[in-house]
């Protein structure tokens, strides 16, 4: 995945490696692993901006930063990755 470009106020931070990163893993694995980063990235903005903005946009992005770690938690492994995972286990 090519990184955004256009109005990005990260100048200087190199996200590449991280959608590297996510591009080598499975479908399914790589959505809740770009859905948790999301989550991440969400609440810490939302304490950064907890001081200059009003407490109701804070709480907006808490929110829908629990419910995206939630729906990531919720997702069920690749059909793949759950064979592996039985054989492992047997053996």
């Amino acid at each position: 995945m090519t990184v955004p470009a256009g109005d990005d106020l990260l100048t200087g931070v190199d996200l590449s490696s991280a959608f590297e990163t996510l591009d080598a893993l499975q479908s399914r694995a790589r959505v809740k692993a770009a859905m948790q980063a999301a989550a991440k990235l969400l609440e810490y903005a939302a304490y950064e901006m907890a001081l200059v903005q009003p407490a109701g946009d804070v709480s907006e992005f808490i929110h829908i930063a629990a419910r995206l770690d939630l729906a990531s938690r919720r997702m069920e492994p690749d059909r793949a990755q759950t064979k592996v995972s039985e054989d492992l286990q047997r053996t």
